[in-house]
């Protein structure tokens, strides 16, 4: 799930985008009305957000004094400016600025920037963290092939046939990974769509495994769905 915020002291622009992505179940988002609102939660860490869409000229703090506040705990987050000039522009780059928008907002344009920003996210976000035994681990997703609980034990089984063990729930596992990727073939198995050949009946087919492994009736749907998303944003 992709978390977006967006700002804007405008609130004919966020009822904009607000009904544009209400159906578009890959974004998890939040609105802000002021800067306030939006710094607050910043100061907080109540969240944290794969992309920001933020006005420039808004009152108290406009979108580059926010931008730069992000940056101070965020170098990795997209910063997507909406402005009415583009007598910012300039200086909005210098906070590593992905792209922006023109008001009012065309959301044709918007669909294209979200659609690289999503592009984006997928290729550069590599690797899952863990540790065991007081050992810290780092696993490219690329090498990832599946990962199953077995008892109380997480185990990770990669490409080229190592297995790591580690300990985490179920819940934070998912939190974890990027579910752009990852999906459950069951409650218990998640799946690298990476190295997906082929689902068919009711088992998954991946790369370099003998054996498929079986899909249950609840993964069904949302697994065909999640690779279907997958091979749409690696076109």
């Amino acid at each position: 799930m992709i978390r977006i915020a967006i700002c804007d002291d405008d609130r004919q622009v966020v009822k904009t985008i607000k009904d544009f992505l209400s159906d578009s179940p890959e974004f998890n988002c939040d609105y802000f009305h002021s800067s306030n609102e939006l710094k607050a939660s910043i100061c907080n860490q109540s969240s944290a957000y794969h992309i920001y869409l933020l006005d420039i000229e808004m009152p108290n703090f406009n979108g580059l004094e926010i931008a730069k506040l992000i940056r101070q705990n965020d170098l990795n987050a997209l910063i997507v400016f909406i402005t009415s000039h583009d007598q910012y522009i300039h200086e909005a780059f210098d906070v590593c600025t992905f792209n922006y928008l023109v008001k009012p907002i065309d959301l044709a344009k918007l669909q294209q920037v979200l659609d690289k920003a999503k592009k984006y996210l997928l290729k550069n976000k590599q690797a899952f963290h863990f540790h065991y035994n007081h050992n810290y681990y780092t696993v490219e997703y690329e090498r990832i092939l599946y990962i199953e609980k077995f008892r109380r034990q997480n185990i990770l089984n990669t490409i080229d046939n190592e297995r790591y063990q580690f300990n985490m729930t179920l819940y934070d596992l998912k939190n974890d990974l990027d579910d752009m990727i990852f999906a459950n073939a069951q409650r218990s198995v998640i799946v690298n769509l990476q190295h997906l050949l082929k689902i068919s009946g009711d088992f998954v087919y991946l790369k370099n495994l003998k054996d498929p492994i079986y899909i249950s009736k609840k993964y069904t749907t949302s697994l065909k769905e999640k690779h279907l998303n997958y091979l749409k944003l690696t076109l």
